[in-house]
């Protein structure tokens, strides 16, 4: 019997600098890029009462949209 410890899924896709760090905050997601920038991802639901309150801060399987860009967060890599 194989067992998985988690189950990989992939929540964004075509990303146009590369990602050195990756933390989520609540629903949101934090991308800290090696161009020092920091994207902020929320998920389309992020704002939807759907989900109950024991679920709030999950990481979903479905889509997330570009909130927010910080160019210039960080001068060194975010590692």
């Amino acid at each position: 019997m194989v067992h998985s410890a988690y189950d990989a899924f992939e929540l964004l896709s075509d990303c146009p600098t590369k990602i050195d760090a990756i933390e989520s905050y609540g629903s949101k997601l934090l991308l800290g890029c090696s161009d020092g920038s920091l994207w902020i991802y929320c998920s389309d639901s992020c704002g939807a009462d759907r989900f109950p309150p024991s679920d709030q801060f999950a990481l979903r399987k479905e889509p997330y949209t570009l909130e927010r860009t910080v160019a210039g967060f960080s001068k060194k890599a975010l590692l």
